[in-house]
């Protein structure tokens, strides 16, 4: 079993075991001490490998290992962090995997797993809350049993379990209070959302309903606008990041898009005050402006302002800033929102491929015109 060991500055140990494939055994004699675990290579990791580990208190898992044994941190009693890298081939999570692993307070199941074990995360006292992801397609005995913090639990939309694929008394002895579902699941397992459920060996649960998210309206601006920035009054397509900055903030870049919108909001000048806006602007229905002492929705002042009106949409290329946090930008008198940093649009502007950016703009214009939330979600997650 190769391992090395080495020793950060703050003093802490860590121990790679590094492997060709093949089930990682006798994990804990190989810590020889150490706090950190990293784990590469492995295709996974054998039962009771890492079984009474009390000085581990972080176990990172790589991408390669496709399942975790019964028992395999059985009693690590000082573990707190278990990390799995996107991309992980893991598929199954075994019985009792994580059983009394006192001190684990979180852990992120990648969309990979198929299978939860029999008290797989039992007597876990720190585990406050967990996300099961879709593809998850049996949950076994007792597998959150006496887990005395959990308070709530997720489901990921797309998800296929039924009743059957719930073994009984999962949640017996815990603190589970809520569970987040999307309908379809709520419809498969009859569960109520207006009445209180007794689910998996637990009563007194509420069943809250999730709605997937829409795809996002665009807020934008068109070519010609002009952004106040700490180095004059800049036409909003001619903002040059290595250059520019607003407020002192740099700008991380300048997105473009075309929304499938037939009208934008126009601001005549004077419209709100005077002199604001100082000369007619136009932006996106859904862009942010600050308006009687609040950021509102250009769509939203159309109706409270006698020359704020809607006006056919062209199709030309509409522009928006982006800086390190969502701020907001001074155009034409105009206290306006930046792009946030989270959106769909932010993300794809920071892609450095090309190819890769172009393609990645084609498949949300493709989704917007759709409305195909599940794609949607698979693109941003892809971001």
């Amino acid at each position: 079993m190769p391992v090395t060991w080495s020793t950060t500055e703050d003093g802490v140990k860590i121990a790679t075991f590094t492997g060709t494939g093949g089930l990682l055994k006798e994990g804990t004699p190989g810590l020889d001490g150490a706090t950190v675990a990293i784990i590469v290579g492995y295709s996974g990791i054998d039962s009771w490998a890492f079984y009474n580990a009390g000085s581990l208190t972080s176990v990172t898992i790589g991408e390669s290992v496709t399942s975790i044994g019964v028992g395999a941190f059985w009693y690590a009693t000082s573990l707190t962090s278990i990390i799995i890298p996107e991309g992980s081939k893991l598929t199954s999570i075994g019985d009792a995997a994580f059983s009394r692993t006192h001190k684990l307070t979180s852990i992120t199941i990648p969309a990979s797993v198929t299978s939860i074990g029999d008290g797989a995360f039992s007597r876990t006292y720190e585990l406050t809350s967990i996300t099961i992801p879709a593809s998850v397609t049996s949950i076994g005995e007792a597998a959150f049993y006496r887990a005395y913090k959990l308070t709530s639990l997720t489901f990921e939309e797309g998800s296929q379990l039924t009743n059957q694929d719930l073994n009984t008394n999962i949640f017996l002895n815990s603190s589970l209070t809520t569970i987040y579902a999307y309908q379809s699941l709520i419809d498969n397992m009859g569960w109520s959302t207006t009445d209180i459920n007794t689910i998996s060996g637990k009563s007194g649960i509420t069943v809250e309903l999730l709605s997937p998210p829409a795809p996002p309206a665009p807020i934008c601006f068109p070519a010609g606008t002009p952004v106040t920035t700490d180095q004059g009054i800049i036409p909003i397509e001619r903002l040059n990041p290595d250059k520019h900055t607003i407020r002192g903030k740099e700008i991380v870049a300048i997105t473009q898009t075309r929304p499938l919108q037939k009208h934008i909001v126009c601001f005549e000048k004077d419209s709100l005050s005077k002199n604001v806006p100082s000369q007619e602007t136009r932006c996106s229905k859904e862009h942010k402006v600050f308006y009687k002492c609040e950021m509102m929705k250009a769509r939203d002042i159309v109706e409270l302002c006698e020359n704020v009106s809607f006006v056919p949409y062209n199709g030309e290329t509409l522009y928006n800033v982006l800086l390190k946090k969502q701020d907001k930008m001074m155009i034409n008198n105009l206290i306006c929102e930046t792009l946030h940093p989270e959106s769909i649009m932010a993300k794809i502007s920071t892609i450095k491929d090309g190819q890769k950016k172009s393609k990645a703009i084609q498949e949300l214009t493709k989704i917007l015109k759709d409305n195909n939330i599940p794609a949607f979600k698979k693109l941003y997650a892809s971001l």
